[in-house]
């Protein structure tokens, strides 16, 4: 289960980003505050549709 996190705001929108929360193996929330930035992830679905 996701962590609850009362704040989640813990950079200035006008500085490059000092901290980040730890994501789990499935990408929830830990609650933990790391420092620096978190590595970037993409996503993506492949729709294959007929001819």
């Amino acid at each position: 289960m996701a962590a609850v996190i009362e704040n989640p705001i813990i950079n200035s929108p006008y500085a490059e980003p000092a901290w980040h929360w730890e994501l789990d193996e499935r990408g929830q929330p830990t609650g933990e505050r790391v420092p620096g930035r978190h590595l970037g992830r993409v996503f993506t679905t492949l729709v294959c549709h007929p001819m």
